[in-house]
């Protein structure tokens, strides 16, 4: 379980060093989200001097101070700088104390931000004073952002000037399908694969009671692994030992915080083992009277439950139809067959509360007025 457990760390990393690396340099960039412009500034850690951000609209040109940044001055003010960020980023993970002391240390360390890593790699550099969070950016409205890193003696060290926003390609998420669901011990396992991640470098899991279509976004545990060529995303949700069915949907999320559709749609909760509960002792007695044939059988677990078809054919595998829908309180029943001296056979569809019947082993039996002996099985 511990080298499961680090395979999942070690992928993870891998991803989002990807990510990080691919975005980190010198060049600003400005990426549209959901609530204005997240705008990279540049590696350079900014302790003893600032960035100074300035915005043009439109094809105008004309530069407009928006605001500056620096370097945060305690690991106090690192935390605090992400309180106000959080509502903008929520499709993404906040970042916990204990990587918040990481990137504190490594900001008082290291002049450059190569050296910074989190799954939330924007609230990372704007922690840091190496982004900057345009609230106030129009959706759909094209900007370009000048970035100025200025010495604390009021000398430039270097200006640039960012890509327009209406240029910025979003990343394509990929197509996300569900693969498995297993409760135990008060945990729900989920799983999904991708064949193609794309440029997916987070996923955010949506819980529902069965039924209410009542989506909400979920603190769970996750993580990911490699199997046969696709990318396998695991989701353990603690939803204790209390009878209770959910349904789950998941999200595609890029870097900077962009989330897909909800898709991959699955179900699951602590009373599986109600939703399936084994018929026992299923039987079919010819009466000898009256075309009766008689079911008898045994079933346990029965409070999810929402009733039970009886199903016949002539055919041992084929031409089943249901003759009976019975509740699930009900131990028995008595068919009436329309031949004498044919075989008859029979199963029994558990209908539960998740919409999957749940069918029992099948059984025969040849009604006629004697004792005689059924025939073997028909086959098609």
């Amino acid at each position: 379980m511990k080298r499961f457990l680090l395979s999942i760390i070690i992928f993870c990393t891998i991803i989002n060093i990807t990510v990080a690396q691919e975005q980190a340099g010198s060049i600003p960039v400005a990426v549209p989200v959901a609530q204005g412009v997240w705008v990279y500034l540049g590696n350079s850690i900014p302790r003893n001097m600032h960035y100074q951000i300035e915005r043009s609209k439109g094809d105008s040109k004309r530069f407009e101070k928006l605001g500056e940044t620096t370097a945060p001055s305690s690991e106090q003010e690192m935390k605090n700088r992400q309180l106000p960020f959080s509502k903008y980023f929520e499709k993404l993970d906040p970042i916990n104390d204990k990587t918040i002391n990481r990137l504190w240390q490594s900001t008082q360390k290291y002049p450059k931000a190569d050296s910074l890593f989190s799954s939330n790699l924007p609230m990372m550099h704007l922690m840091a004073g190496t982004a900057y969070f345009d609230a106030t950016a129009e959706k759909n409205e094209n900007y370009i952002y000048r970035i100025s890193l200025i010495a604390s003696d009021g000398k430039s060290i270097f200006t640039k000037e960012s890509n327009a926003t209406a240029q910025f390609k979003k990343a394509s998420l990929p197509k996300i399908n569900f693969e498995s669901c297993k409760y135990a011990e008060g945990k729900l396992v989920l799983t999904w694969s991708v064949k193609d991640p794309l440029r997916m470098s987070h996923f955010n899991v949506y819980r529902t009671i069965f039924g209410k279509e009542e989506y909400a976004k979920i603190s769970i545990e996750r993580g990911v692994y490699s199997e046969n060529n696709n990318l396998m995303l695991l989701a353990i949700d603690t939803i204790g030992n209390k009878p209770a069915w959910y349904e789950y949907k998941i999200a595609a999320v890029d870097a900077y915080g962009n989330e897909g559709e909800l898709q991959a749609i699955a179900s699951g909760g602590s009373v599986e083992d109600y939703y399936a509960p084994p018929i026992t002792n299923l039987k079919a007695i010819n009466t000898n009277s009256n075309h009766e044939v008689r079911l008898s059988w045994r079933l346990e677990k029965k409070k999810y439950l929402n009733g039970i078809n009886v199903m016949r054919s002539t055919l041992f595998d084929s031409g089943y139809q249901r003759i009976a829908t019975l509740p699930v309180s009900d131990t028995s029943f008595t068919d009436i067959v329309p031949l004498s001296g044919e075989n008859y056979y029979y199963y029994l569809q558990i209908l539960s509360a998740n919409d999957k019947p749940v069918s029992s082993a099948k059984v025969f039996a040849a009604y006629s007025g004697d004792k005689s002996v059924p025939l073997p099985p028909k086959r098609n």
